[in-house]
């Protein structure tokens, strides 16, 4: 990640939009950044073409 302040990020919530004629969800999971990721982590697949994703807590780059 780039542009992260010092005192790192404290929540993120994002929605990933894709072609799901393209591109099929397998998985995700959360990389070494995220503190806690079995609590502060976590992906939904809403339907095919549209995930919700959300950090929690304080992210450290």
């Amino acid at each position: 990640m780039a542009n992260v302040p010092s005192n790192g990020i404290t929540t993120a919530d994002m929605t990933i939009t894709y072609d799901a004629s393209k591109l099929e969800y397998v998985k995700g999971e959360a990389g070494s950044i995220v503190i806690n990721p079995s609590i502060n982590f976590a992906i939904n697949k809403e339907k095919d073409g549209n995930n919700k994703n959300i950090v929690l807590g304080m992210i450290h780059c």
